[in-house]
């Protein structure tokens, strides 16, 4: 495998183009690394408003206190939904 080979192949497994520039790389990364502190941030809030209900109001809303960290983090289960769509 020669040099160009082989650079060529590093840049395919990890993603990049010939002609895209370190800053670019750089940035996409800096882009990424926020939208994953965004998304834990809106997840920790999420799941802060659910811990401040009492009992009653998450079995109102069909939750239990072990089930509110799946549905932080990924809604409501599939099962729990109607087939006619009705929530």
């Amino acid at each position: 495998m020669n040099g160009s080979t082989f650079e060529s192949w590093m840049l395919a497994a990890l993603g990049l183009d010939r002609d895209e520039s370190w800053r670019t790389v750089l940035a996409r990364s800096i882009k990424r690394r926020i939208a994953q502190v965004r998304e834990n941030r809106r997840l920790r809030r999420d799941l802060d408003i659910l811990l401040a209900l009492d009992d009653h109001q998450l079995a109102d809303i069909g939750l239990g206190r072990s089930e509110l960290e799946y549905a932080a983090l990924h809604g409501r289960r599939f099962s729990d939904t109607s087939a006619n769509g009705d929530r």
